[in-house]
This record gives C-alpha cells, structure tokens and sequence, in this order.
C-alpha cells in the first residue's frame, strides 16, 4: 500500500520543522529525484514519531517508519503511515 500524502500538517507551519523540513528535502532531491513507478523505492523512516515526516517522504518511495516509543504509533497509523514499534539496532 502506497503511503498517502498528506497536503498540510500542524507541524510544517513551525519554523524549526518548516526548515529542517526544506533542508531534508531538498538534499533528496538532489540525490533521488522523484519516485518512478517502474522503478518502486521504499523508504525506511527510523525514529519516525507520529509520522511528521512521512507523508513528505512519500513523494520518494512507499515509506515505512519504526519508532521505539510507542505513544505515538497510533497517529502516525491515523495518518496512514505504515509503522512498526521497534529499534534500528
């Protein structure tokens, strides 16, 4: 299942997230371009949180996110982000 994205969350109208955000992006950019349906990526999310990140990380490939806590699981999967509790060890 492809991972939706999303047009605007709360968190991209932070100046911190907004920013690190663009950085984050722009670097992938460079190195990935877009996703190409003939050729499917997935991208791992580590430390993926409540899924602030994912539905930008969408744009590059099926993404999935592991985060340790698991408070915030239950928003990312509301946001319809596939996320499995675990480490990156």
């Amino acid at each position: 299942m492809a991972t939706p994205v999303l047009t605007v969350l709360e968190e991209d109208k932070h100046a911190w997230f907004a920013g690190r955000t663009r950085a984050i992006l722009k670097y992938l950019d460079a190195e990935l371009g877009p996703a190409d349906p003939a050729r499917p990526r997935k991208v791992l999310d580590l430390g993926g949180g409540a899924g602030n990140m994912a539905h930008h990380l969408a744009h590059y490939g099926e993404v999935i996110s592991i985060d340790f806590n698991p408070r915030p699981i239950p928003v990312a999967q509301s946001r319809g982000v596939t996320v499995l509790q675990g480490s990156g060890d």
